[in-house]
């Protein structure tokens, strides 16, 4: 009985440990994946903290940058702020200075006579080119000179060609620019078949429609010459080309002439031709027409008595009018007064009254509106240095006061106050308010200085417009500025307020950010507190297992007790 009884319990035992086994088993294959399933949150939970962390630093960063964005950009507003107030005050005193310009450019201007109407009551000076530090042509006398537009409506140049400085003659062409006061060369070709004139002086140039020039006669000092060149400008002044119309087959041809002139009508038709001297022939008072369209010359047949033979005279044109002043005859200096009339072809002399000029030649007479203007000469003992107007309606001669200038000191334009030299053998062409006087000689040589005869209060009033308008330029570019200034403060402001709304959008983010770093904090305390419970859990079930090992050790060791009572129990039996 008791046999029995101790094995069913011993079976029980048996059975109850097996089961408490599985159970301990599945329990902790259970708490296994419950310790693997935390770890794998735990890690999760980490990986989380460490990629809000990882945008929490770039939003910050972006927001640092947007804002150091937003500082450069605030002192660049305010620089620009700075520079436009700038701007204003600049504008402000341009205006100011640009009204006053304008009162006394308005104010020289209406006291300023033209030079057809008034021109002898201008007050009138003597200037010069300042030679320092430009080039200048050499001195030279008995060389031609005409006032030339290069281009069409463009201001006219002064022409200079030949000449003679007392060892040698020259046939360069040279250009002075009365506008920026400069000599250039320009570059010289020869059209085929053509050749280029050679050097000479006391010849006689016509300037010919736009960007041409006549050119006839001459001395090299051996010879005269009879030739006829055409001198072409071509861009804009820089190169020219020399040509000889072809020579008509019929009629009569002038012969060689020196020390003549000739004159230009204004309908650039016909150019006259008279006096001069020829060495087989001495002086002459011979008048020749030669028709520019057709190229013949012709020696018409007039009415009335013509000048004398004479060499040296001058002769100028105003409407219909070729009017002769001076020479000389060989004998002696002449001041005699001629005019002939081109559509009626008479010859008569000229009936004038008041201050008339003292017998001359070589001097220089110019048509400026309907006057005559005359400067300088040689009257057989002295170079001359006074200046005449004739007034060619009025039939009166006046000599004119030049008014009185420093002879040293600065001046505008890069030209300097001067007293004018007496000279002979030079040209005076017109250039605007002002007239052109080139070279020449007197007692000391050849002279290679520019003198300008010009209308004082015009040439203040011109300078007073070029004031103006480089003031105007100034403003129109300080205008130009604050415009460009002013868009780029717009552009400035606009980037601006698209930084300070991307920078209220960051701020919202990065508020957003704070919320959720702030649900993730609580969110890792919480994670937190229940890791260290399951730790002590695990901990509770680590020392229930080691307990329950202990108790399964005491239950093997009764096991196994139990099998050796079995054993021995059996054995007993069938001993009995």
């Amino acid at each position: 009985m008791w046999s029995e009884i101790s094995r069913s319990t011993i079976v029980k035992s048996w059975l109850y440990e097996v089961r408490a086994k599985q159970v301990r088993r599945l329990w902790m294959r259970r708490l296994l994946r419950q310790f693997r399933h935390r770890q794998l949150q735990r890690t999760f939970c980490s990986w989380l903290v460490y990629t809000e962390t990882g945008r929490r630093l770039a939003v910050e960063a972006k927001a640092q940058e947007a804002e150091a964005r937003i500082g450069l950009l605030e002192m660049k507003l305010s620089g620009a702020a700075q520079v436009k107030a700038e701007m204003e005050r600049l504008l402000a005193s341009f205006e100011t200075e640009r009204v006053r310009v304008l009162d006394d450019a308005t104010a020289a201007i209406a006291r300023t006579p033209s030079w057809t109407s008034g021109f002898l009551d201008a007050e009138l000076r003597w200037s010069s080119l300042n030679l320092e530090d430009k080039w200048h042509p050499p001195g030279r006398a008995g060389h031609s000179a005409v006032s030339c537009s290069l281009v069409p409506h463009s201001p006219p140049h002064t022409i200079v060609f030949g000449g003679y400085n007392g060892r040698e003659c020259f046939n360069d062409v040279i250009i002075f620019d009365s506008g920026n006061m400069s000599w250039n060369t320009p570059t010289t070709t020869i059209a085929p078949g053509s050749v280029c004139p050679p050097p000479m002086r006391n010849h006689t140039a016509c300037s010919y429609g736009v960007n041409k020039m006549l050119l006839f006669g001459g001395f090299d000092g051996s010879y005269e010459f009879s030739d006829l060149s055409l001198l072409t400008f071509q861009d804009e002044g820089n190169t020219c080309e020399w040509s000889q119309p072809e020579k008509p087959r019929i009629g009569a041809r002038p012969g060689s002439f020196s020390h003549h002139t000739a004159c230009m009508t204004q309908d650039h038709r016909h150019m006259i031709v008279f006096g001069g001297y020829r060495s087989c022939a001495g002086h002459l008072n011979e008048t020749w027409f030669l028709d520019l369209h057709l190229m013949i010359w012709t020696s018409p047949d007039y009415i009335g008595v013509p000048p004398s033979p004479r060499r040296g005279h001058s002769a100028a044109i105003i409407d219909k009018r070729m009017y002769v002043l001076g020479g000389y005859n060989g004998v002696a200096h002449l001041s005699d007064f001629h005019v002939f009339n081109v559509e009626s072809m008479i010859w008569e002399s000229v009936d004038a009254h008041g201050d008339q000029p003292t017998p001359r030649r070589q001097h220089a007479m110019t048509a400026v509106g309907r006057h005559l203007v005359v400067y300088g000469g040689y009257d057989g003992k002295a170079y001359l240095d006074d200046t005449y107007v004739f007034d060619t309606e009025s039939h009166v001669w006046k000599r004119w006061l030049i008014m009185e200038s420093p002879k040293k000191g600065p001046c505008v334009d890069g030209r300097m106050d001067t007293t004018a030299h007496g000279r002979s053998m030079h040209t005076m062409v017109e250039a605007g308010q002002r007239l052109v006087i080139f070279g020449g000689v007197h007692e000391c040589g050849a002279l290679h200085d520019v003198l300008f005869l010009e209308n004082a209060a015009a040439m203040g009033g011109l300078q007073l417009q070029s004031c103006l308008t480089e003031e105007t330029a100034k403003v129109q570019n300080l205008q130009a500025n604050v415009v460009e200034c002013q868009q780029a403060l717009q552009d400035k402001c606009s980037e601006l307020h698209v930084a300070q709304s991307r920078l209220k959008q960051v701020h919202s983010a990065l508020k957003v950010e704070a919320e959720k770093r702030t649900a993730a904090v609580e969110g890792q305390r919480v994670l937190l507190n229940k890791l260290q419970k399951s730790r002590n859990h695990s901990k509770t079930l680590s020392q229930t297992c080691r307990r329950l090992a202990e108790e399964q050790k005491v239950l093997q060791c009764l096991v196994s007790e139990f099998e050796q009572h079995r054993v021995s129990g059996t054995s007993q039996a069938s001993f009995y």
